[in-house]
């Protein structure tokens, strides 16, 4: 049978029966393991899929091979990668695949179907065309919110599809929109919780040599790339992060207001008590009206109000009641380690889903000491950073307790 035959068969066999014909042709180019058969058909299977695997696991030429099946299935195939870089790998295995007539920078030809539509994750190729399925090339290495909204533009690609399949392809990095989309932290399930996922360590790729890397690589990236755990370069910031308890009564409150007029501004309420904080509320409101109305109604809970002070922040202060805290690099930092060294941090991700990621998805920057790798959005961790994180007593407060404690030295005497 040449190939052109068993396109045909390919094109109108049931579609397992037609995935193994089409391996019968790629076998005789590449070794393939039994897992990765099983892999591969578990994204024909479900309309979601994600797997990880160690560097050089072959998770990007697996998925290369999925994209022209689906092509020669005439499924309209889009692929986006996080970098130009990835896009260059993606091509090479498109050029080894004997289906392929032609690799171009954005258009890849397969002998029979649809072309393959291939760019980088950006806000114009996001939104542009209607697909059946969208490959996405290691999301594992995009953080930032722009990032995040071109993911979710994207999304609208295959709307439309009556067969819609996806597959994400990454390393493991925490704080990154793979790290979104895996663990859920827009309060619905992730393909981790739903078990559409599949993670292939380095003992899994025979393979693949690792042995060189563990001493010229930092830990967490050892950890990331060959033994697919979810790392951070830095380090955590919080590792005091526990699950909500009731708050003590005689805790103090307080609110930090994060000013952001494109994002929207967001508030976090808190308690503080014996070295120990709660999260208690967050909000996101969208002019600085609602912030009034809002952080004066807090005022009449006898929550003290902390707003971000500097810059463009000078406008929103003028509109608003409470205490301005000058927002530096430096005054960031000095917070950040403020809340680090508390005893416990209590919060509920149902209570405040958005402060709980953000939170547990800080890192330090291990290049910059005292700051923190670029999150997806920071603004509710910045909102949080503005409560009181340290217990302040007033003058005839201090003067008691001195007293207090000399009277009590007196009596040991």
């Amino acid at each position: 049978m040449n190939l052109i035959q068993l396109t045909r068969q390919i094109q109108q066999q049931p579609v397992t029966t037609a995935f193994m014909l089409y391996l019968s042709a790629i076998l005789a180019h590449n070794q393939m393991t039994d897992w990765q058969v099983r892999d591969m058909l578990k994204v024909i299977k479900n309309r979601k899929f994600a797997w990880t695997r160690a560097r050089g696991g072959s998770k990007t030429r697996d998925a290369v091979l999925l994209a022209v099946f689906f092509a020669l299935r005439n499924y309209n195939v889009c692929w986006r990668a996080a970098s130009s870089d990835q896009l260059a790998q993606a091509r090479i295995y498109y050029e080894q695949n004997p289906f392929i007539s032609k690799v171009g920078q954005f258009a890849i030809t397969p002998i029979a179907g649809p072309i393959i539509n291939s760019s980088t994750l950006t806000d114009k190729r996001s939104r542009s065309r209607r697909m059946d399925v969208i490959i996405y090339d290691e999301l594992g290495s995009l953080h930032y919110e722009i990032e995040w909204t071109n993911y979710l533009a994207s999304l609208g690609m295959i709307s439309n599809s009556k067969d819609p399949h996806i597959l994400y392809c990454s390393s493991v990095w925490t704080g990154s929109i793979f790290d979104r989309i895996m663990r859920g932290w827009e309060m619905l399930p992730g393909l981790e919780q739903e078990g559409l996922y599949t993670s292939h360590p380095k003992e899994d790729c025979t393979w693949v040599n690792s042995k060189q890397y563990r001493n010229i690589m930092p830990d967490w990236m050892f950890k990331c790339e060959f033994d697919c755990l979810w790392s951070q370069p830095g380090g955590a910031v919080f590792k005091n992060i526990k699950p909500f308890v009731p708050v003590p009564k005689d805790a103090i409150l307080s609110a930090g207001v994060d000013w952001n007029p494109s994002y929207g501004h967001t508030i976090v309420v808190t308690g503080l008590y014996y070295k120990e904080a709660w999260v208690l509320e967050e909000y996101l409101l969208s002019s600085t009206a609602l912030v009034k109305a809002k952080t004066d109604e807090l005022s009449k809970r006898k929550i003290s109000v902390t707003f971000e002070q500097g810059g463009t922040n000078m406008g929103f202060n003028e509109q608003v009641q409470g205490r301005k805290e000058q927002w530096t690099k430096e005054q960031k930092a000095r917070k950040l380690v403020q809340a680090s060294v508390l005893k416990s941090i209590y919060i509920s991700r149902n209570t405040a889903p958005h402060t709980y990621n953000n939170l547990m998805n800080a890192t330090w920057d291990p290049e910059k000491p005292g700051e923190t790798l670029k999150m997806l959005d920071d603004h509710y961790l910045d909102a949080f950073l503005h409560t009181q994180l340290v217990e302040r007593f007033d003058l005839q407060q201090n003067i008691r307790k001195l007293k207090e404690r000399e009277e009590l030295y007196r009596r040991q005497i």
